[in-house]
């Protein structure tokens, strides 16, 4: 049985779990899927040859991937260990968060510290040996583009979870190229040339006669960009990324407008949400809301006592913000109600609730973002940065985006055009980036 290995190491956080989620391993299935859904994406009409290679309900895959770890020792994410990196923060929210009243920080695997270290792991393909050099072709294709245009783990578009080769195996046929020993000018011919022979070798194999599929495909339409400055830790990297995102989408109309209008005022519907080319779903949150209901709830209390000035002490206390600061506030001047604590924690939680909303598919709550984030460790201290837009629909056509404030009801948008993911692209990425033309 034929064989195939590389040695990768981790670039950028990984976070990837088995049944229990406080821990991190690597999981060879979760490789092979990846695999096989960029081998979808390299073409549309290949889904004969998909379930040949890959497998399905009533056959086994042609090829056996298996995973030799190094040393491993996972890290509990802690956003606070990175304070100084707001954009950073910005990618990775949901690795540190509450989730149903309990506080979740996912567990990582962290990147690797040099080409050498203990914590590199090799991926090794077996191959069936009646499969057709071609097909081997393919296979190695589909892990090419996992590699250098993808990620593997949770928050993986947004940079986390990236790879690289350290040493690979030389392919009898030659022709790709796992491993990159150039600088960052010479990062786009690299990515140019191997993608199109990674393309050229899954596209020999296709099966005729099968429909265009619906999914995620890496065409003519997509674009990819690679940022001209480098960085000297992979933290940097992640954190540019991640303000320039946060940037952008911070205020952006007419999202930002028309939900905060719709929760301050259920007649005022939104008539779109931009930021859903982005991806599903989206939570809007407004502090200025917040502490519009907070200042009501408390002066309606004020009122209650007598106060001679409710409004503008109303206004006063609840520009704290912080629940123990507003229960200090209001106990200095009613140290006897002993119901305040109480008082303060309902109003807070109904201001919360009253000041968010939840932005998703009518049908499907989830629609990952078909802009990816790409961090490439090209040697020793050096990280590049890429972005890739691949360009498919948003949601099943007809299938309405749904706004949902958290207090109840909701409107019903139709689905936005890519015009947020292209302004971005054009504005805030182009003028800084070498396009690699597909």
């Amino acid at each position: 049985m034929e064989t195939w290995s590389c040695t990768l190491e981790v670039a950028t956080p990984l976070f990837l779990a088995g049944a229990d989620q406080s821990d991190a391993e690597l999981r060879a299935p979760t490789f092979k899927n990846l695999m096989r859904w960029w081998y979808r994406a390299a073409e549309e009409s290949l889904t004969g040859e998909e379930k040949f290679l890959f497998g399905g309900i009533d056959q086994g895959a042609k090829f056996r991937l298996r995973l030799k770890p190094g040393k491993i020792t996972p890290v509990r994410y802690v956003k606070e260990s990175f304070s100084s990196f707001q954009g950073l923060q910005y990618l990775g929210f949901s690795l540190d968060a509450s989730v149903k009243g309990q506080w979740r920080q996912r567990a990582y695997i962290e990147p690797s510290q040099d080409s050498e270290s203990d914590s590199n792991f090799q991926i090794q393909f077996s191959f069936s040996p009646f499969l057709k050099d071609e097909h081997k072709k393919s296979i190695l294709a589909s892990f090419w583009l996992f590699l250098w245009l993808g990620g593997i783990g949770s928050r993986s578009r947004r940079g986390f979870g990236s790879l690289r080769a350290v040493k690979a195996d030389p392919w009898k046929q030659g022709g790709l190229q796992f491993e990159f020993k150039g600088g960052i000018r010479d990062l786009p011919d690299f990515i140019k040339t191997n993608l199109s022979v990674a393309k050229e070798w899954i596209f020999q194999n296709a099966i005729g006669g099968t429909a265009p599929a619906k999914h995620t495909t890496l065409d003519k339409k997509s674009l990819i960009y690679v940022w001209k400055n480098t960085f000297d830790h992979w933290q940097k990297s992640l954190n540019k990324a991640g303000e320039m995102l946060m940037n952008f989408r911070r205020k952006r109309p007419p999202d930002y407008t028309q939900v905060k209008a719709y929760l301050q005022n259920p007649s005022c519907s939104p008539t779109c949400v931009e930021r859903a080319s982005f991806g599903l779903p989206i939570q809007f949150y407004y502090t200025s809301v917040q502490r519009e209901k907070m200042t009501q709830f408390i002066k309606i209390e004020l009122q209650k006592k007598k106060d001679p000035n409710p409004d503008d002490e109303a206004k006063r206390i609840a520009k704290f913000n912080r629940e123990p600061e507003i229960i200090n506030a209001l106990l200095e001047k009613y140290p006897a109600d002993k119901e305040i604590r109480d008082k303060v924690k309902g109003w807070m939680r109904q201001a919360r609730q009253l000041s968010t909303a939840m932005v998703s598919g009518e049908k499907h709550e989830r629609r990952a973002s078909p802009l990816f984030i790409k961090v490439i460790k090209i040697k020793e201290k050096r990280y590049a940065l890429m972005f890739i837009f691949l360009r498919s629909n948003i949601l099943e056509n007809g299938e309405s985006i749904i706004v949902s404030p958290q207090k109840g009801g909701f409107a019903r948008v139709p689905q936005p055009t890519f015009s947020a993911i292209d302004d971005f692209l054009k504005n805030e990425v182009a003028p800084n980036s070498w396009e690699i033309k597909l």
